[in-house]
């Protein structure tokens, strides 16, 4: 069985720094900054830059994934656009072998197995209180793609309730996309 996704991505191209004087048009060497929605060909978002700063990027130097350098190209400042990226112009098709996996401290492996409610206040207090921080992504990051599909749901929803004033807000906010995207992309993939 083949295993891919096509992303489909809308582009709101909002500024724009043009190399050339003659062009209203992002071209390569442009220094762009867009906000993009990403959905999945069933129309479930998986990522979106709307509640964050928008994206930027000089397009044509490898810095964003083919197909968005793509896309961008030719859109001028207010341009929307809605394009599929091909798995051969994203993050590639499903590669077994390209699978990493990054070792998760007992304690915190234990979450795998527990509801979701339970493993993302777990997260939530350790991140709110400064016990995980930014030095423990990678092995955060590995934990939630090992979560059980069932309880990615509510890990999110947990996460996505950590005190905005709290150091680590932003780490718990990029778990809880994970969880999200991740919830998403399983969900896509079983049909």
């Amino acid at each position: 069985m083949q295993r891919y996704l096509v992303l489909v991505v809308v582009i709101g191209v909002l500024a724009y720094g043009c190399g050339g004087e003659d062009s209203d048009r992002a071209e390569n060497g442009d220094s762009v900054a867009v906000h993009y929605v990403g959905t999945l060909d069933d129309g479930s978002q998986f990522d979106s830059s709307r509640e964050r700063e928008p994206l930027v990027f000089e397009v044509g130097t490898d810095q964003v994934i083919a197909g968005f350098d793509i896309a961008v190209k030719g859109l001028s400042v207010g341009d929307v656009k809605t394009t599929e990226i091909q798995p051969s112009d994203g993050y590639g098709e499903w590669d077994e072998t390209r699978v990493i996996e990054l070792p998760i401290a007992p304690k915190l492996a234990q979450m795998l197995d527990w509801p979701g409610a339970e493993s993302g206040a777990v997260l939530a207090q350790s991140i709110e209180t400064g016990t995980l921080g930014q030095s423990h992504k990678p092995m955060l990051v590995n934990l939630v793609a090992r979560i059980r599909p069932d309880a990615l749901v509510d890990v999110a929803a947990v996460l996505a309730g950590v005190d905005p004033m709290a150091p680590g807000h932003g780490l718990a906010t990029v778990l809880g996309d994970l969880a999200t995207t991740r919830h998403r992309m399983l969900d896509e993939l079983s049909r």
